[in-house]
């Protein structure tokens, strides 16, 4: 499971270009969990944290500066942490986390902000740092109406090495993925689209839809929020492949690219 959710991250959560600690103007937040007035855990991207534990609440606003801090309570971090398992797997109890936990006291622009700011902040934060991945966003929409109540979705990337995925979709839900075994497939017909999803519909004993990309042009995409005109170009071009081929499907891109793009404007 965790070689897959590696798999599903390097799809669908590509890193963020970060700072590297001691260059000029590097400064990302500070996560802290604190256990009756003392630092326990220390987190910072690309950062050695370990100094930090052990300190005061004093000692944190004396260090930090103007650095962005979050402070959570070790003890009602543990509850969120049991509440967000009551998801399916890893992916929604991440979100989970990222939407519903708040710390306890923040610490923006050299200051501690009071109780009624941290929710707006906590709100803000996420609204500009997390990014949803543009084809998980449209497969959660209300374009799901649309969409078969239960289904599988084939992703392949091919690149310099290529990448496959299957989507288990219930609903608006992704409820399982992994990378699939092709190995009862010859070179040849691992090649095949057709022949993949014909295969994978009888192994998994559901209809499976197959999307083939290049690289390069889900790498693009991937950086945008919305990038469905470019989708829609590049299957014109025949640089998007679809497997089955079906009427359907065709129209659904088409809609769901005017559908988002308007409501970008």
């Amino acid at each position: 499971m965790e070689a897959d959710y590696k798999h599903y991250q390097n799809l669908f959560e590509p890193q963020r270009r970060t700072g590297v600690a001691g260059t000029p103007g590097f400064s990302t937040a500070l996560f802290l969990v604190e256990k009756s007035g003392l630092i326990v855990e220390a987190y910072a991207e690309a950062e050695d944290t370990q100094a930090w534990i052990g300190k005061g609440l004093q000692e944190i606003e004396e260090a930090a500066h103007y650095r962005e801090v979050l402070i959570y309570r070790l003890e009602a971090l543990k509850e969120q942490l049991i509440q967000s398992c009551q998801s399916r797997h890893t992916v929604e109890q991440k979100h989970w986390i990222q939407t519903k936990a708040v710390p306890d006291r923040v610490r923006s622009q050299g200051k501690w902000l009071p109780p009624k700011a941290i929710s707006e902040f906590c709100r803000e934060r996420l609204r500009g740092r997390t990014h949803r991945h543009f084809l998980l966003q449209a497969l959660e929409s209300s374009w799901k109406r649309f969409l078969p109540t239960s289904y599988a979705l084939y992703l392949r990337v091919d690149g310099h090495h290529s990448s496959g995925i299957l989507l288990d979709v219930r609903g608006e839900q992704i409820v399982s993925f992994f990378k699939p075994d092709l190995s009862g497939l010859d070179s040849d017909r691992q090649r095949d689209p057709e022949a993949i999803v014909d295969h994978l519909s009888k192994a998994q004993m559901t209809r499976v839809q197959g999307i083939f990309v290049n690289q390069e042009d889900w790498d693009a995409w991937s950086r945008e929020s919305n990038p469905w005109k470019s989708v829609l170009r590049a299957y014109l071009r025949r640089r998007v492949r679809l497997a089955p081929h079906g009427l359907g499907l065709r129209v659904f891109l088409v809609l769901i690219t005017l559908v988002f793009s308007s409501k970008m404007r």
